[in-house]
Formats: structure tokens, C-alpha cells, sequence
């Protein structure tokens, strides 16, 4: 689905505050509603004059609207033998070949679904709170390089190394 600008016109509201500075951002979406009071103030002076960032701005606030209209979702796999996952109420519960179970209480805001036993759909708002969670969810068990065991995202490739080898 290709995205126009009119899209994103559509979705939010900018309310410009001449006396103060101040730009009011309001979403209206599907998932929710966001409101946040922006204050412009440039970033950094350099030779007496003032630096905004816009696009950098302006492309986290169309992630916003994206977000709060459809949400944004990845995936997670968990390779090795007897890796498992369980979702409780709001619990994701790890098994991950160590001595014990790892419990991750799941932030308010993130939807997390078990599709298989060791496959994870994480939900989130903003793309950069999925992302967060998903590094989170990561450093429990990081890709080993010899054997290609760990959590990893879905279609990430890990390129093995080859172990000790014997001289002849």
C-alpha cells in the first residue's frame, strides 16, 4: 500500500501557538490517540545561527502516525534444542538451555504472541519501542557463531564459523 502525504495529513493535526513557540501534534488512529506540546527550539548554534533537525523530526513524527494507524510488527526466532517460549497474562517465560527459567514481565503498550514453540510476534506502537524491546528480548541469548543457536530475527542470516581444525 503506498502511503501519500494526504495520508498523513488526514491522520494528524498541528496546532501552531504564534504567542509561545509552541506546535501542538495530535494523532487520531485506530490503536489510539497521541497529543504532545513541542517547543522549536534549534538543537545546536553554530556561527550564530540556529540548526533544526527536521528530518529527523519530521520522519519519527510519519513513524508516529504509521504507528498509531497500524502498528508496527517483528519477529523473533528462537533456534536450539529444547529452546521454548510461554506467554502467561503479562509474562514472557524463556526457556533457553540454562539451570534456570527466564522471566521478562512484558512493558505496558507491547502485545507479544507465541505463533510456534520457539516463535515470537512482538507488537508495539512506535518503532522505537519495538526495537528496544526486541534488543531487549535479544540479550538473553545472543546468536552463537559457531553453532547459530540464540534468538534471532526472522530472515536474519548468522554466517557460522568453522571451529578448531586438526593439522595433518
Amino acid at each position: 500500500m503506498l502511503i501519500t502525504q494526504n495520508f498523513y495529513h488526514t491522520l494528524s493535526k498541528l496546532y501552531w501557538n504564534n504567542n509561545s513557540k509552541q506546535l501542538l501534534f495530535t494523532i487520531q488512529g485506530f490503536l489510539g490517540n497521541f497529543n504532545k506540546l513541542l517547543m522549536l527550539t534549534p538543537t545546536r548554534i553554530d556561527n550564530n545561527k540556529p540548526i533544526f533537525y527536521y528530518s529527523v523530526l519530521r520522519k519519527n513524527y510519519l513513524n508516529l502516525i504509521v504507528g498509531y494507524q497500524y502498528g508496527f510488527i517483528k519477529y523473533l526466532q528462537i533456534k536450539g534444542l529444547g529452546y521454548k517460549t510461554q506467554i502467561k497474562k503479562n509474562i514472557l517465560i524463556l526457556k533457553l538451555g540454562y539451570s534456570h527459567i527466564l522471566k521478562w514481565i512484558i512493558p505496558y503498550g507491547i502485545k507479544l504472541k507465541r505463533i510456534r514453540k520457539a516463535t515470537i510476534k512482538i507488537y508495539a506502537v512506535t518503532l522505537q519501542q519495538l526495537k528496544k524491546i526486541c534488543w531487549q528480548i535479544r540479550q538473553f541469548k545472543f546468536p552463537d557463531i559457531y553453532k547459530g543457536k540464540g534468538i534471532l530475527l526472522k530472515r536474519e542470516k548468522i554466517r557460522l564459523k568453522l571451529g578448531k581444525r586438526t593439522k595433518k
